[in-house]
This record gives C-alpha cells, structure tokens and sequence, in this order.
C-alpha cells in the first residue's frame, strides 16, 4: 500500500517538475537574451526539461523542444544582437536532438510494453499450464481410484461366482455363475480397455456423452435377478467427463452393497428453471441422517463411501454435483444437479422418457 502510494506521488509530481525546469529555462531565455544579449551558455539547461519530458512523456519530447526553441529565437530576435546564423543553427539542433531523444525514449518504452505484454503472456500461460497439469494429475489419480475400486469389486465378484460354480457337482448348476463369471471378466477387460484409451488420448476433455449409454455401461455387470433396473433418460446428453459411466457404476454398487436386500433401482430426470436434475433411486434401506453428512467424504482404504466420493468428484469436473435427498431409511435417493448449459436433447423425447417441471 505505501509503495503505491510512493509511485501515486511519484507520477503526480512529474508535471510540476517538467514545468518548473521549462519556467526556469524560458526565464533564463527572456532575461539574458533581452537584457543581457546572451546566447552562447544557457541554452545547454534546456536539455533538462527535454530529457525529463522522454522520460516521461516521450512523445511530447519534440514539442518542448520546439516551444525552448521559439522562445530562445524570439529573445534573440528582440535582443540587441539580433537573430544570427548561429542562433538559428542552435534552435535547429536543439529541435533534432529533442526529435532524438524522444524517438528514442519511444522506441524503449515500446520495446519494454512489448517486454511486459510477452512477460504477462508467458505468467498467464504458466498459470493456464499449472491449472492443466493439476486437473490432470487429479483426473488421473480419480481415474487410478476408480478403476482400482471397480476392478477389486469385480475380481469379488468372479471369485465368488466360480466359488459356486466349484461346489456343484451338477454340471447343469455351474452353467449360471459360469456365465456371471464371464460377465464380470468381460467387464475387467473393458475396464482395461478404458484406461487404454485414456492413456492413448491423454486424458480426455469433458464431452457430450448420452446418459443413457453411460447408464447401460455403469450397470454392466452389476445386474441381479432379483433386482429390477429401469431407465428414463431418453436422448438426454450431459456434458460430462467420459468417467460418467462410473459414477452410475458406484451408485449402483452402493445399493447392492449397502441397501439392505434392493429390489428396485431407478433413474430418471427431472428439468428445472435453476437446470437438470438427474435422480437415482433404489428401495433399500436407505441412508440414515448420522451417515448422510458423511456419504462423499473421502474413506480410508476401500472402505463404505470411496465410490461415493469418487462419483462427486468425476461430476465436478464439469460442474455438477450430488446429493442424497432420501427421507430417512425409507429407500436412497441421489439427486446429480446439471447446471444449465450442461445437458442437451439429442431426439425429442416423449414424456415417458423423463419428467419436466
């Protein structure tokens, strides 16, 4: 604060100071030139004001000049010398040394804008840099989580199918968690194959991705007889990290393993004037008020609610946010708040397929 200040009254002070040294000159030219008919020695003081005008204000520098000038050959002209050869030859240089000065006090200041605008570039550039290479190495360490968690829950998952399969004896039995078996398998493959794919782009910007396929893919090998899945989401699109699949994947995850005996989940959207509101449900036992606060909190290890807050931390990339809105332990819901602007309609939609407000 008391440097600006300083500067403040450094720059304020420049006026007075180019006028007083010109006062000073002009006086000095208006008494020995009239009274004294002097000419030869104080017309050097009048490189001060000029020197003091490029510095500060360059391109005034060739009209102090001239203005030293005029008056010095108007003194000269009323003087009783009168105007020489000499006098005119000194006006003269005087002008094309101001015009010097000033051009070249132009030219520094241009080449130390030039200087600022390339240093300010190269900062804003730096900062764009830094801001890039910290989103990714957080998007890397989200897609490490991820995909850690969804391939240790699938290598569960086959475990225990084969398991089963290993104990019957009836060959006829073993078809059923042979096939779970592959599926889950298939799904360890894909999720490979997706890390493969971010390597090979890098890392990915935000897309428009249907919500719809990422549904159908987050759910891919998390199906249960016994639970029923449905879907409304038509041609809704979100503009979203190709990671939307896996926050479905960890929501449905998340019932499976915590609900209480599932028998429905659900998803669908509901449009609003603040923007989209995408809502999953399941008729479990839902999440109770002591562990809501907690849900997308960052757990230790593989422990109940890292899938959780991985999901709101893949939705965030692009904006968006989660929360769960339940009533109490009479089944979860989880409310994905799209921003608007953030999701579009790729094929008109019937009302079935999603809810408007």
């Amino acid at each position: 604060m008391a440097h600006s200040e300083a500067g403040h009254h450094a720059v304020e002070i420049r006026p007075f100071l180019i006028g007083f040294t010109m006062s000073v000159c002009l006086g000095l030219t208006l008494y020995l030139g009239l009274v004294e008919g002097e000419s030869r020695v104080y017309t050097h003081t009048y490189y001060i004001p000029i020197i003091l005008v490029a510095l500060w204000y360059a391109r005034y520098t060739v009209h102090a000049g001239s203005i030293l000038a005029a008056v010095y050959l108007a003194s000269m002209y009323f003087s009783p010398t009168g105007v020489t050869m000499e006098d005119l030859a000194r006006a003269a240089a005087l002008v094309v040394i101001a015009w010097f000065i000033g051009f070249t006090s132009t030219m520094r200041w241009n080449a130390e804008k030039l200087l600022k605008d390339h240093q300010a570039g190269l900062e804003r550039t730096v900062q764009a840099r830094t801001v890039e290479l910290t989103r990714a190495n957080e998007k890397l360490s989200l897609l490490g989580g991820l995909t850690r968690h969804d391939l240790i829950n699938q290598l569960s998952i086959l475990t225990g199918w084969l398991e089963i399969a290993k104990e019957s004896r009836d060959p006829a039995e073993t078809a059923a968690p042979i096939d779970k078996a592959c599926e889950s398998a298939r799904v360890i493959r894909l999720n490979l194959e997706f890390i493969g794919q971010y390597e090979a782009i890098g890392l990915r910007s935000p897309e428009w991705v249907s919500a719809k396929h990422a549904w159908v893919t987050g759910k891919a090998g998390l199906e249960r007889p016994e639970i029923v899945m449905t879907e409304r989401l038509g041609g809704l699109e979100i503009y979203a990290d190709a990671m939307l699949d896996k926050v479905f994947r960890n929501l449905i995850d998340n019932s499976i393993r915590h609900g209480g005996g599932v028998k429905r989940i659900g998803v669908s959207y509901a449009e609003t004037k603040a923007g989209l509101r995408i809502v999953y449900e399941d008729d479990g036992v839902g999440i109770s008020d002591e562990d809501r606060p907690r849900l997308f909190k960052r757990a230790s290890g593989m422990q109940k609610g890292y899938g959780l807050y991985m999901a709101a931390k893949v939705l965030e990339i692009t904006g968006m946010s989660i929360e769960e809105v339940g009533a109490g332990l009479k089944g979860a819901r989880f409310e994905i708040i799209v921003p608007k602007g953030g999701y579009r309609y790729r094929l008109k939609v019937s009302a079935a397929d999603g809810a408007r407000d």
